[in-house]
């Protein structure tokens, strides 16, 4: 999927990031608490692994709430 050292790892830390979109989509104060670190996580993963940037933002513009800044 990602090309590069080792598909397991962005494949665990994807369905983690997942996991936590999951909870944030689901409750405003949270993602309120937790919205600059996941901008900053995403934000970081710019140019790491193939896909990997992607696929974060991806699911944090699919959290109701956030405007996509397209």
């Amino acid at each position: 999927m990602y090309g590069d050292i080792d598909e397991r790892f962005y494949n665990a830390v994807c369905d983690a990031f997942h996991d936590v979109i999951e909870v944030a989509a689901k409750d405003r104060e949270l993602f309120d608490k937790w919205n600059s670190r996941l901008c900053s996580i995403v934000h970081d993963s710019n140019g790491i692994g193939w896909g990997f940037y992607d696929y974060l933002v991806e699911e944090y513009y699919g959290i109701p709430w956030v405007e996509n800044k397209d």
